[in-house]
C-alpha cells in the first residue's frame, strides 16, 4: 500500500514538473535589443514597428535615455520587428540608415531585411549606407488577382546597391515573403517589388480547434469560401484528399525572396531558346544545301548520259 502510494506521489510530481515545464515554454517571453550605432539617434519608440498573430503578445518598448538603445521586452514566438529608418535622425551627414542586422558577429555581407522574426532574445544594430546615385523603387501590394490591397509606395535608394523592401500588414491576408530583395538598376521602371497576397483561411476540427491555413478567405462562421474544404479528424488531419493537396500547396510566408535569383532562370530560357532557333536555322541550312547537291547530281547524270547517246 505504501509503494503504490509512493509511486503515485512520484508520478504525480513528475506530471506536474513536465506540465509546468510546458506552460513556461508556452508563455516565455523575448527580449530584442536594437542599437543605433555610431552615426544615428532614435528619435522615439516610434522607430519600431512590430507585427504579432498572437493576440497575447503585449510588448514593451523603451528608449534609453541617451537615445542609442531600444530595449522591446515581452515579445512571443514569431512576432516580427522592423526599423522605421524615419525614426533615426543620422549624426554624420555622411550616411544614411539602410535598416537593421544582426549585431555581434562579423556580418558585413548581411542581407539588410526589412523584417525579422523573433525566434529568441537577439540583438540588432542600424546599418549605414553611403549614398550614391539614387534612383527610385517602388513596392506593391496586390492580391493573387492582381487587385491592389493597399496604396503603392515610392523609396529611393542607391543604383547598383542590393536592397530589400518590406511588406505591409493586410488583415485576412499574408504574403508570399515577408522581405523582397533584388539590385537596383538605373531604370526605375526596372525597380519594383510586388507583394501578392493570400487570403488566410481555416479549417474548422472535429474537436472545435480552427487550424489556419492561407488560400481560401473566411467567412463570419469560420466556413472557408472553397467549397472543397471539409473538416479535420481530432488528429488535426484533413479527411478529404483535395484539402490535403491544398495544406502541401500552400506555405507560411518566406522570410525574403531574392528576385535577381528568379529573373536568372528567365535570362537562361531566353539564352536555350535562342540556341534552339540556331539549330533550326542550322537544319534548315543542311537541308537546302543537301537538295541542291541532289539536284546537281541528277543534273550532271542526265546530261553525261545524253552525251553517251
Amino acid at each position: 500500500m505504501v509503494k503504490k502510494s509512493l509511486h503515485g506521489l512520484i508520478i504525480a510530481l513528475m506530471l506536474t514538473f513536465s506540465i509546468s515545464k510546458i506552460n513556461a515554454v508556452e508563455l516565455y517571453n523575448y527580449q530584442v535589443t536594437i542599437y543605433a550605432g555610431s552615426y544615428g539617434l532614435f528619435n522615439s519608440v516610434d522607430a519600431v514597428i512590430i507585427d504579432s498573430s498572437d493576440t497575447n503578445s503585449s510588448p514593451n518598448i523603451m528608449l534609453s535615455e541617451d537615445q542609442r538603445q531600444l530595449v522591446v521586452t515581452n515579445l512571443k514566438a514569431n512576432d516580427r520587428i522592423a526599423i522605421e529608418t524615419s525614426q533615426i535622425t543620422v549624426t554624420n551627414e555622411k550616411y544614411y540608415a539602410k535598416g537593421i542586422k544582426t549585431g555581434g558577429r562579423d556580418n558585413e555581407n548581411e542581407y539588410i531585411q526589412r523584417w525579422y522574426s523573433v525566434t529568441k532574445d537577439n540583438n540588432y544594430v542600424v546599418a549605414y549606407g553611403i549614398p550614391g546615385d539614387q534612383i527610385e523603387y517602388t513596392t506593391y501590394y496586390v492580391d493573387q488577382d492582381g487587385n491592389q490591397l493597399k496604396d503603392p509606395e515610392t523609396y529611393y535608394g542607391t543604383i547598383g546597391e542590393y536592397t530589400i523592401a518590406g511588406y505591409k500588414y493586410v488583415d485576412g491576408y499574408l504574403p508570399q515573403a515577408y522581405n523582397l530583395g533584388k539590385t537596383l538598376t538605373d531604370n526605375a521602371s526596372e525597380n519594383i517589388y510586388t507583394f501578392v497576397y493570400s487570403p488566410i483561411s481555416s479549417l474548422t476540427s472535429e474537436n472545435g480547434e480552427v487550424t489556419v491555413i492561407p488560400g481560401t478567405s473566411v467567412t463570419d462562421d469560420n466556413e472557408t469560401s472553397n467549397q472543397n474544404s471539409q473538416p479535420i479528424n481530432e488528429d488535426n488531419e484533413v479527411t478529404n484528399q483535395e484539402d490535403q493537396t491544398l495544406n502541401q500547396e500552400v506555405s507560411e510566408p518566406e522570410e525574403i525572396i531574392d528576385l535577381d535569383e528568379e529573373q536568372t532562370p528567365l535570362a537562361g530560357n531566353e539564352s536555350q531558346e535562342a540556341a534552339n532557333q540556331t539549330i533550326s536555322y542550322t537544319t534548315i541550312g543542311a537541308g537546302i544545301v543537301f537538295l541542291i547537291v541532289i539536284i546537281i547530281a541528277l543534273l550532271y547524270r542526265k546530261r553525261k548520259a545524253g552525251n553517251y547517246e
